[in-house]
């Protein structure tokens, strides 16, 4: 009997002993609070976006759990449980932010990737913004971050897509432009809410000269501004080439209705937002090409220059060869080289 009674209880203990997710919950939750002891709401849309710093510590924190996971485990498993007690969006939860940058993705992409993405996209715009900003300032719209997930259809409008909180954070005057994390498959372009955001973009896009319109972003870099490497610029093309967003799904078909409604209610329905979506991908890769070209220069001088000393003997060979080399390697560490991994292998790098 004794033993019986001491099984039992050590069973009770170890059916309550808190798993390793959830202690790593609980000090990041503790960290939350120490940076924001009082957490409030605020209003839906514009006000509730998350710097990258808060996004990468966010990663950097529960990276060995995520690991190759998606958005659905970091909503279901993560941000729901942290914001369990208080019912308010995460943003709202670690200080929230006015938005820059607009995200649309797809839930369904490994999140470590979608991290990496938005990473490489707040570098380059620290890096050529006319005002000084670190990357880690930058602040983005991210639904799962800045939606409230307990009340998800009051995120959603009710059924409205322009009561939605998608929709006020768009037309906000502060956002800059829609950051689109995508992939080798476009899989963002083939859901109803993303088509809803490019919708949203095209005619920000026509009406304010000062919005950026619609960014592909990669896990290597941003399309749009040549440092992807080409096979990544030509697979997303080919996609795209062939894509219709009249073809775009929703996990509530009511969803798609209401957004294929909203399309074909605008000028021009859905052939002017595919011509959209296709110009967007025609411009990253005429950059992408003039990238690919500059840099293919680059390394026929370097050999140019290596034959040149090889035929006058000169003792310079040998470090023009390594001067090369020298360049290859700068290049990918930088990520600044359009060319893709093959390109290089096949020119011995």
């Amino acid at each position: 009997a004794v033993s019986a009674v001491a099984s039992v209880a050590y069973s009770s203990h170890r059916k309550f002993q808190p798993t390793p997710l959830m202690l790593k919950r609980q000090s990041f939750l503790q960290r939350l609070k120490e940076a924001t002891p009082h957490p409030e709401r605020c209003q839906r849309g514009p006000g509730r976006a998350i710097s990258m710093g808060q996004l990468s510590e966010f990663h950097q924190h529960f990276w060995g759990h995520i690991l190759d996971r998606d958005m659905r485990y970091v909503c279901d498993n993560l941000i729901k449980p942290l914001t369990s007690e208080t019912k308010l969006s995460y943003a709202e939860l670690a200080g929230p932010k006015t938005v820059e940058w607009f995200v649309s993705h797809f839930w369904g992409g490994e999140f470590r990737e979608f991290v990496s993405s938005l990473q490489n996209h707040a570098e380059n715009e620290a890096l050529s913004s006319m005002r000084p900003q670190s990357s880690e300032d930058m602040t983005f719209w991210v639904c799962t971050f800045s939606n409230n997930q307990w009340e998800v259809d009051e995120e959603l409008g009710h059924g409205d897509p322009f009561q939605s909180s998608f929709y006020f954070a768009l037309q906000s005057p502060r956002c800059q432009g829609t950051c689109m994390v995508i992939d080798h498959d476009a899989l963002p372009l083939k859901r109803s809410w993303c088509l809803f955001e490019v919708l949203q973009t095209s005619a920000l896009a026509k009406e304010r000269p000062d919005f950026a319109g619609l960014l592909l972003c990669t896990s290597t870099g941003v399309l749009q501004h040549g440092g992807t490497g080409v096979d990544a610029a030509v697979s997303v093309a080919k996609e795209l080439s062939v894509l219709s967003l009249a073809d775009a799904t929703a996990t509530n078909p009511k969803d798609k209705e209401m957004i294929d409604d909203c399309v074909r209610r605008m000028s021009g329905g859905f052939r002017a937002v595919n011509r959209f979506v296709r110009n967007s991908i025609k411009d990253a890769l005429s950059v992408t090409h003039d990238s690919f070209q500059a840099d293919f220069q680059k390394l026929v001088s370097a050999l140019d220059n290596t034959l040149a000393s090889e035929r006058c003997g000169g003792e310079s060979a040998g470090g023009a060869v390594q001067n090369i080399g020298n360049w290859a390697r700068t290049e990918r560490s930088s990520g600044s080289s359009s060319f893709s991994g093959s390109v290089m292998v096949e020119h011995g790098y």
